[in-house]
């Protein structure tokens, strides 16, 4: 789950918010925080962030 979201961070650019819970990275399920950190470390390319949000599946893409 988002924990918070650092203004002028490329979270907050792509429409992060507090609360919001990222269930997968390109498709690929996470099932912890070391697993989305690691799937995060070091990207420079299109990443694609399925997530919960309220209740709804939301899918956001990050350049």
């Amino acid at each position: 789950m988002v924990d918070s979201v650092e203004p002028d961070s490329l979270a907050a650019w792509i429409g992060l918010r507090r609360g919001d819970m990222i269930v997968a990275v390109n498709r690929t399920p996470v099932s912890s925080v070391v697993d989305l950190r690691g799937m995060l470390a070091g990207r420079r390319a299109i990443v694609a962030l399925e997530l919960i949000r309220d209740g709804n599946r939301l899918f956001m893409v990050a350049r």
